[in-house]
């Protein structure tokens, strides 16, 4: 069990670590580090479904329009991605879709798997991306 629980978080942080370092030298670096930073508390105060609807609208993910903000789109991909290799979302299925359809049992899940992930990017943005 222990290794099960061992492995699992260490799939986390290799995708973490992997998705920061990608990033790090990227001109979108502090604003993802920002919001990696804030993403955990907005899910926790307004719950996935609006925190997760946030994160699309600021990125206008799927829109095309030319006020998007890059670092949410960003994020919004890497969740979207981490949770497609995590078979926990469809690939032909889009993130957000899946937010407003799941059970409660499902939706805590999501919830539990996206928190978890944050851990990991925020202690790999704070170590790898300078500024604040």
């Amino acid at each position: 069990m222990a290794s099960l629980i061992k492995g699992i978080e260490e799939g986390r942080a290799v995708y973490a670590y992997n998705h920061v370092v990608r990033l790090k030298d990227n001109s979108e670096a502090k604003k993802y580090k920002s919001y990696v930073k804030r993403i955990p508390i907005m899910i926790k105060r307004n719950g996935l479904g609006p925190a997760i609807a946030f994160i699309y609208s600021k990125g206008n993910v799927g829109m095309g329009k030319k006020d998007s903000d890059n670092a949410y789109k960003i994020i919004y991909g890497d969740i979207r991605e981490f949770l497609v290799k995590k078979k926990l979302l469809d690939p032909e299925k889009e993130l957000i879709e899946k937010i407003v359809e799941v059970d409660t049992t499902e939706y805590r899940e999501l919830t539990h798997e996206i928190l978890a992930l944050f851990t990991w990017l925020r202690r790999f943005v704070d170590g790898m991306i300078e500024g604040d």
